[in-house]
């Protein structure tokens, strides 16, 4: 069997019974764990601004639906046709923004808002997938961020999530991608582009940023979902919740979910912390993205040696980056 064949033969096994993160918790530079993690203060209620226990502002709501008539968003009967145009019309920087969308597919990449959430009160983009927030339909939210007359679309930087450096020759220009700090993306698909839910702070890398996915599916040709490389504050992981990632290439250069920070030295809190999560790939699960201010790049920290035999099947050291066992 040729490495291409072991490729897909692995590919096979892991959609089968893919690597399942029970809780997989991770810090960029990076750490990688399985400990025990109290997550009652990471489920959002505090900053999650459609939790019941919910304490901080409340912002404006827009809807996102087809069959609306695409004016102002305040209502289903009003609402925007794209995601974007949504992301647009959030009003400020003060927080507790709610974005709903109807279950449809949306053909839209680089998506970015202009605006972040706030300590206490987050921003979120929900898909009413149960119409249970007054959509009257149900099913997937899907984002096809592929080109709309060839579909799947494999170019650098072309994704879900804007990066920080959109393709030039697709009318790019480079811009901070801190505007999605504090939000919150839930129920949504997100599939051809080369990256599904992934967000590339680059130039801006050693600046805060937060954000939390929950219930989403991300699929591209480099990630599935991940981060890079930003500055995560110690009381504000990013988080990935019940999420299935996958992407679709092997190498170095790809990996379900890719993660890189920019600390100095191994932190004492976690970046990311990924619970329940699915992370398919026909050759790394999780993929080190180099850091540019670290120095000490090449140290992957964690995970009890059963763990790090799943990951070893799917390939978690390359391109310098080591992986420790840890007892």
């Amino acid at each position: 069997m040729n490495r291409v064949e072991k490729h897909f033969s692995l590919l096979d096994a892991l959609l089968k019974g893919s690597l399942r993160s029970n809780r997989l918790i991770l810090s960029a530079l990076v750490a990688l764990a399985v400990f025990g993690f109290t997550m009652g203060s990471l489920n959002g209620a505090v900053w999650d601004p459609a939790a019941a226990g919910y304490t901080g502002r409340r912002g404006v709501t827009l809807y996102v639906s087809k069959r609306g008539d695409n004016s102002d968003g305040s209502s289903w009967g009003k609402a925007f046709h794209s995601i974007q145009a949504a992301l647009l019309a959030v009003p400020d920087d003060k927080g507790g923004h709610r974005i709903v969308v109807r279950p449809d597919t949306y053909v839209e990449a680089n998506l970015y808002p202009d605006y972040a959430g706030a300590k206490g009160a987050y921003n979120l983009l929900i898909g009413d997938s149960t119409g249970t927030l007054g959509s009257g339909a149900t099913g997937r939210i899907v984002i096809d961020s592929g080109d709309p007359a060839k579909g799947f679309k494999s170019h650098d930087h072309w994704q879900t999530i804007r990066a920080i450096a959109p393709p030039s020759d697709h009318g790019g220009s480079r811009s901070s991608r801190l505007t999605w700090d504090r939000w919150i993306l839930r129920n949504l698909y997100a599939a051809g582009g080369d990256a599904g839910l992934f967000w590339d702070v680059g130039g801006d890398s050693g600046q805060e940023f937060t954000v939390i996915v929950e219930d989403c599916v991300g699929i591209g040709r480099a990630y599935g979902g991940g981060f890079g490389c930003p500055d995560i504050r110690e009381t504000e992981p990013i988080v990935f919740r019940r999420c299935y990632l996958m992407c679709l290439d092997w190498g170095a250069g790809a990996g379900a979910l890719g993660v890189g920070s920019c600390h100095r030295s191994m932190p004492d809190y976690p970046d990311a912390i990924c619970d329940d999560c699915t992370f398919v790939s026909a050759d790394n699960a999780v993929r080190v993205l180099r850091n540019g201010r670290a120095e000490h790049a090449d140290q992957v920290q964690g995970l009890p040696a059963d763990r790090a035999e799943l990951l070893t099947a799917s390939r978690p050291v390359f391109d310098g980056h080591h992986l420790q066992r840890l007892a």
